[in-house]
């Protein structure tokens, strides 16, 4: 059904369709499960005490690029769906 015919209902609390709102919520958990990717890599490095191994250290530095590109395309998701359900980009950030 398109947005623009979607009944409150439909909407929900927070203004939303409930596919704009599953697609926000899908992408907050790709980013949450990469930061606990990333915590499990660094504390297994600092348990195995191979900090010093540049193979290691250039991986993780990758994972944290790759966290952060997430979170920019997840803001780029917030924006994109603010302008298209009418609602301030605020609004998506705490949902």
């Amino acid at each position: 059904m398109d947005e623009l015919f979607c009944s409150p209902e439909e909407k929900g609390k927070s203004g939303m369709t409930t596919q704009h709102r599953k697609m926000l919520e899908q992408a907050q958990g790709l980013i949450d499960n990469m930061d606990r990717l990333i915590n499990r890599t660094v504390a297994r490095v600092r348990l195995a005490d191979m900090s010093a191994d540049p193979i290691i250290s250039r991986t993780v530095a990758h994972l944290y690029t790759i966290r952060e590109e997430m979170e920019e395309t997840l803001e780029e998701l917030r924006l994109e769906i603010a302008a298209k359900e009418g609602l301030p980009v605020e609004t998506l950030r705490k949902s």
